[in-house]
């Protein structure tokens, strides 16, 4: 007959062999002892933090921030839930959050630390223009990593543009935006093209006020809408910045990749997605023009047989005769 020292220890493999849920289940459930209990919240967040890794290596990042937040509740002393937040934070361009998490990863006093903590600390004071902290970090960054590893990360570049930056602004030169920031957002903003003698401007946006307000699984980044401004020469800054343009923009990818300088006549490019499915469709070229009354039309296929295909189509251009279209394209011929 076991002896029940023996058979308490069974029990015990028994739960942690069973139960590998959260801790504060098996803590209101069976009452097991404290160091018992925190093998398994250190099983569970490691179990997290390889689930968040394949997230984030896939660009869900989103995602994988809130999983490695559910690993940190685990296991509040391992640093690496911290730094892979911070990780993702930066490529969401938080970089305050990307910035915060660092340090709390480094605060974790870990010895087993990864070194690239110095990187992200440097990079990280670098987009927030706190160029004298950068410097310090890209110098620890270099001081604890390999040379292979510094030369990767480009260190040196980077520790050079804080040093020009900061050179420039000690002999009083200063930099200008060419577009103020009331127009650039949070968000990913890019394509902006002139017209109507530059004072209109389009420009395509992933900004939460996104059509829809949907977001592409894949990336976690709201979907392409087409944006509209106005320049206004009393304040010096655009405003009128709307996406409320009907024959623009729908629910999956709108981009406005051309216009005429005459602001008549346009090329997009159309993603349909699936949103049922979050499957993406094919991603097409289409135009869109003015008419009499000086309204858009809805956006039309372009014709051609060698135009659109079920392969993707996508940033187009055209001359100014439009008789020479260019275009990417990932078909195979």
């Amino acid at each position: 007959m076991p002896s029940i020292k023996n058979t308490t220890v069974s029990c015990i493999i028994l739960v942690l062999s069973l139960f590998s849920v959260h801790s504060a289940n098996a803590r209101a459930i069976y009452s097991l002892p404290p160091d018992t209990l925190n093998i398994i919240d250190k099983i569970s967040a490691s179990n997290k933090i390889e689930q968040a890794m394949v997230l984030l290596n896939y660009g869900r990042n989103k995602d994988a921030i809130n999983t490695f937040k559910e690993a940190s509740n685990l296991d509040p002393k391992n640093w690496k839930p911290y730094f892979y937040i911070s990780k993702g934070h930066y490529n969401l361009y938080n970089y305050g959050y990307a910035l915060d998490y660092a340090q709390k990863a480094l605060k974790t006093d870990s010895v087993d630390i990864d070194n690239e903590i110095y990187f992200i600390l440097g990079q990280s004071y670098h987009r927030l223009n706190k160029l004298d902290s950068a410097l310090i970090n890209y110098n620890l960054a270099i001081e604890k990593l390999t040379p292979l590893q510094a030369k990767d990360l480009k260190i040196e570049l980077r520790k050079q543009q804080c040093e020009f930056a900061i050179a420039s602004v000690a002999k009083g030169e200063t930099s200008k935006r060419i577009l103020t920031l009331n127009i650039n957002s949070g968000y990913n903003d890019y394509g902006g093209m002139l017209t109507n003698n530059g004072t209109e401007m389009y420009f395509t946006s992933r900004r939460n006020t996104s059509t829809g307000g949907e977001m592409n699984p894949d990336d976690q980044e709201y979907f392409e809408d087409v944006y509209h401004a106005v320049f206004n020469s009393e304040t010096n800054s655009w405003d009128s910045i709307t996406n409320d343009l009907k024959n623009f923009n729908s629910e999956a990818f709108d981009a406005l990749t051309y216009i005429s300088k005459e602001g008549n006549y346009g090329l997009m490019t159309v993603n349909k997605y699936e949103l049922d499915t979050k499957e993406a469709m094919s991603s097409d070229l289409f135009y869109i023009e003015k008419n009499k009354k000086g309204k858009w039309t809805s956006p039309s296929t372009l014709e051609g047989k060698k135009i659109n295909t079920s392969f993707f189509e996508g940033s187009a251009t055209i001359t100014e005769d439009r008789k020479t279209l260019y275009f990417i394209s990932d078909r195979n011929a």
